[in-house]
């Protein structure tokens, strides 16, 4: 775990918790920066899923874009739903389900929204996160948005997730 926070995010989980629409946030990293084709690879299945699943969902796609890329280089690819967010403000008003690879944003935001982290044959999040966190594939994604859709559930993944990056029993 780090020090300390990357950033102060703009909003409480009581901000989220009470906004209206359930969105699907994508948290992008900037892999494309740094030559990781499997990462590159894995985001792109991801971005690709967003829109669909959303649709099918009744929900609103969101691509949070990593702080060090530019947003015009996404908007021309990306399906007219989808919004894309520079920064963590350009969130209210949504109750969000984040979704990442392994960003380290996860300790910013587990504490007030439902983080899944993506995992795969060859992704072991738990290399990179500390705790217990709901992990997800594109495959069985649609199926956890679904449940989270429930304010209940939703809460009950943040209680988790707080509870266990304070080192509580999940």
């Amino acid at each position: 775990k780090r020090e300390k926070m990357n950033s102060r995010l703009p909003f409480e989980r009581q901000d989220l918790e009470q906004a209206g629409p359930l969105a699907l946030v994508y948290v992008h990293q900037n892999f494309e920066a740094y030559n990781l084709p499997s990462e590159r690879a894995a985001q792109a299945r991801i971005m690709g899923a967003l829109s669909p699943l959303a649709r099918s969902l009744g929900v609103q796609a969101v691509l949070k874009l990593h702080p060090n890329t530019p947003a015009a280089r996404f908007r021309a690819d990306l399906p007219p739903d989808v919004r894309v967010a520079g920064r963590w403000d350009e969130l209210r008003g949504l109750r969000p389900v984040f979704l990442t690879i392994y960003s380290t944003a996860y300790y910013e935001l587990a504490p007030v929204a439902p983080v899944l982290v993506y995992r795969a044959p060859t992704y072991s999040p738990q290399v990179y996160l500390d705790g217990d966190f709901q992990t997800f594939d594109v495959a069985d994604l649609a199926g956890q948005v679904a449940l989270l859709k429930d304010r209940a559930t939703w809460a009950a993944l943040v209680d988790r997730q707080r509870r266990s990056l304070e080192g509580m029993p999940a």
